[in-house]
């Protein structure tokens, strides 16, 4: 019936049906009428939803609580998620707000308080690693391979 389903997550999985995603329930029947050109499942009560080629996040009723504003974005995971804008990488909470300013090449998701960062746009290897807390003071400021500090 669908041209591709994903995983039950939330209550709720991203199907795609004649070229538009939407999400349906256990039993089959649509969570809602809005359809999108990408989705990614239900974390945290929102859905990560593409919509002329901006991202932004939708609840359970299809109601943008995020406006699709971003250039990209991942899934929320301890009320943030990425987001880039003007190609770099920085962090929302679940109310939109700002959590971390974009100024990184690339972010990964907080699976606890911490999350891993790179900050060395230039040379686009993202090698320069770090880590960030959840309102965005280094931890461990990004570092160039091989660097150590006190150690031999």
């Amino acid at each position: 019936m669908y041209d591709d389903a994903g995983y039950f997550h939330e209550g709720a999985a991203a199907v795609k049906l004649l070229g538009k995603r939407t999400f349906i329930r256990k039993d089959g029947t649509f969570l809602f009428d809005q359809q999108f050109d990408d989705t990614a499942g239900f974390r945290e009560g929102l859905a990560l939803v593409k919509l002329d080629g901006k991202w932004g996040f939708v609840d359970k009723t299809g109601a943008f609580v995020i406006k699709p504003i971003y250039e990209r974005a991942d899934s929320f995971f301890n009320d943030r998620a990425g987001v880039m804008v003007n190609g770099k990488w920085g962090y929302i909470n679940g109310r939109g707000e700002v959590a971390v300013e974009p100024k990184y090449a690339s972010g990964h998701f907080f699976l606890g308080e911490l999350a891993k960062v790179t900050h060395h746009p230039e040379r686009g290897d993202g090698s320069w690693s770090g880590y960030i807390d959840r309102e965005g003071r280094e931890v461990w400021p990004p570092r160039p391979p091989g660097y150590s500090e006190g150690r031999p």
